[in-house]
C-alpha cells in the first residue's frame, strides 16, 4: 500500500501530490502474505486509535482468493505506517464500544410499541429485533415469524421492512 504526501495547495491537482519512496505496507515473505491493499481506516470502537482493514493473498500465485486483515494503524517518521501484515495466527483484541448501537445510529433512538416484529418478546420493536431478522436470513432459518413483509421469503427485505418500522 503506497502513501501519497500533499506537497502543494490544490488537492485536485495531481502535481500537488508526491508518492513516498517507502510504502506504508508491503508483502510479508516470512509469513507468506502477499499483495496487501485496498485499505480502509476506521476509528477503533472505543475511540483509542485507528484500525486498518484490508485484504491480502495467502499465496503468491493466487490471483483472486483474498483474506481480510485488521491491524492497528501505526506511525513511522510522522507518517501512517502498517509494515508487513501480521501472521495469520496473530490475534487482535479490540474492546467493544459499550454504547448501544441504537444510540450510535441516527433515527433509531425511538422505541416502537410491540406488535409484528417484536421477535425477542420484550414488548418493544427495537434494533435488536432487526438484528434477529438479519441473523435468521443469513443463516437460512426460515419461519413465518421472520417474514415481516409477508412476501413468502426470508431475506434482507424483511430487515429493511423492520428498520423502516423502527425509524417511523
Amino acid at each position: 500500500t503506497g502513501l501519497l504526501k500533499l506537497v502543494g495547495d490544490d488537492l485536485c491537482d495531481p502535481a500537488s501530490w508526491k508518492k513516498q519512496a517507502e510504502p506504508m505496507q508491503a508483502r510479508d515473505g516470512e509469513n507468506l502474505i502477499f499483495a496487501p491493499g485496498a485499505a480502509i481506516f476506521v476509528p477503533a470502537p472505543t475511540g483509542g486509535g485507528t484500525l486498518a482493514v484490508y485484504h491480502a493473498k495467502l499465496h503468491a500465485q493466487n490471483r483472486y482468493n483474498r483474506c481480510i486483515f485488521v491491524q492497528p494503524l501505526g506511525e513511522k517518521d510522522g507518517a501512517p505506517y502498517l509494515g508487513a501484515p501480521p501472521a495469520t495466527e496473530t490475534a487482535l483484541t479490540v474492546p467493544l464500544n459499550p454504547m448501544p448501537i441504537a444510540a450510535r445510529i441516527f433515527g433509531f433512538d425511538e422505541v416502537k410499541t410491540a406488535g409484528a416484529g417484536d421477535l425477542d418478546g420484550d414488548g418493544r420493536i427495537t434494533l435488536h429485533d432487526a438484528l434477529l431478522v438479519l441473523y435468521a436470513a443469513l443463516h437460512d432459518l426460515g419461519g413465518d415469524a421472520f417474514d415481516l413483509n409477508a412476501d413468502g421469503a426470508l431475506n434482507v427485505a424483511d430487515v429493511i421492512h423492520l428498520l423502516r418500522t423502527i425509524a417511523g
